[in-house]
């Protein structure tokens, strides 16, 4: 999960890479997501915390986010090549691994494996 000091790095980081109007989504997204988790009995915080890192890379350019899923070795399909903007939920997980340590696979919603100096 993020932790409150965590939780500003991640904002920080969002505030130099998308839009205001995308950050207000992300806060609800946040928000919503840890409304129904403790609607339904889920971690709470784990969902607040998938919520805010959903959408790090959502503005990132296309050729960045098959740059990135390429390196990772994601199986890139012909959907995927033609419409890279697919790509950045698991983008975005590689990005809350790598930028802010994220390894839970809860929290990312994606199965992308941590790295070996992260487990």
């Amino acid at each position: 999960m993020i932790l409150p000091q965590e939780r500003e790095s991640v904002l920080d980081w969002l505030c130099d890479h998308v839009p205001a109007a995308r950050i207000t989504h992300i806060l609800g997204v946040e928000q919503s997501a840890g409304d129904l988790a403790r609607l339904y009995g889920l971690d709470e915080a784990k969902a607040r915390s998938a919520g805010l890192l959903h959408d790090l890379t959502k503005y990132f350019k296309p050729q960045l986010l098959l740059e990135i899923a390429k390196a990772e070795g994601l199986e890139l399909d012909s959907v995927l090549i033609a419409h890279p903007h697919l790509l950045h939920a698991d983008v975005s997980a590689i990005v809350a691994r790598d930028e802010f340590g994220v390894v839970d696979r809860e929290i990312l919603g994606s199965p992308i494996i941590p790295s070996a100096d992260q487990t």
